[in-house]
Formats: C-alpha cells, sequence, structure tokens
C-alpha cells in the first residue's frame, strides 16, 4: 500500500520560503501519496487575504497544490486536530513542534523540513 502524507500550512509556507520541492521529494524519496486538508487550506487562504510577505507564500503554497494536484480531503476539526486525529493512518508532515510531539505520544509518524533543505521522520 503507497504511504500517504498529510502536509500542514507551516510545511508548505516552510517549502515556498526555503525552495525546498517538498512535493517532488516526498513523492520519489519517500514513495507517499501527497494530500492535505480543507482546514489547511483555509488557513493558506487566510493567510494570503492578510497580505505581506507570509500572504504572498500562502498565496505559491496555494498554487502549488493547484497545480501538483494535490489531494485536498474534507477537515471536521481545526488542522492541529486533524492532523493528530490522523498521524497513525498518515505521515503528517509539519514543522510544528508543538504537533510533533502530540504526534508521536499519540503512536503517530512525523516528518519536517530540517536545515532548510531535507525531509527527516521524527
Amino acid at each position: 500500500m503507497k504511504q500517504k502524507a498529510l502536509l500542514d500550512t507551516n510545511f508548505f509556507i516552510y517549502a515556498i520560503r526555503h525552495k525546498v520541492r517538498v512535493v517532488q521529494e516526498l513523492r520519489e524519496n519517500f514513495g507517499a501519496e501527497v494530500i492535505t486538508i480543507s482546514s489547511v487550506i483555509k488557513e493558506l487562504e487566510r493567510a494570503k487575504e492578510r497580505g505581506g510577505e507570509l500572504g504572498k507564500e500562502a498565496g505559491l503554497a496555494l498554487q502549488m497544490i493547484q497545480k501538483e494536484g494535490i489531494k485536498v480531503i474534507l477537515a471536521e476539526k481545526s488542522a492541529d486536530d486533524e492532523l493528530a486525529k490522523n498521524s497513525k493512518e498518515y505521515l503528517i508532515a509539519t514543522n510544528d513542534k508543538a504537533l510533533r510531539e502530540r504526534i508521536k505520544n499519540l503512536g503517530g509518524r512525523a516528518i519536517y523540513i530540517r536545515k532548510k533543505a531535507f525531509i527527516e521522520e521524527e
């Protein structure tokens, strides 16, 4: 069965900011199907509306999601709660240290971007 990676808002932003080709790396090096959740899309849309550098990065992240054909699944809860809830079924991609710790405590798996260049599993 193909591994599935669920991407968090800050993972997209960090990837855009540091020009890390996360979708390609997840697909090629992890053999993962790349997915995100509707609450992440909402967070990116809100950040884009606020403008500034973060808004620009959020807009580029939204373009990446569309261009790369990243599947979006419906979330019933906040992004962090939904990601944590799904951490046993999916590999969670987040640079949020507190969320990674929460996932670890739940027995799930998380990956993050390290040294502005590498994706590493916690």
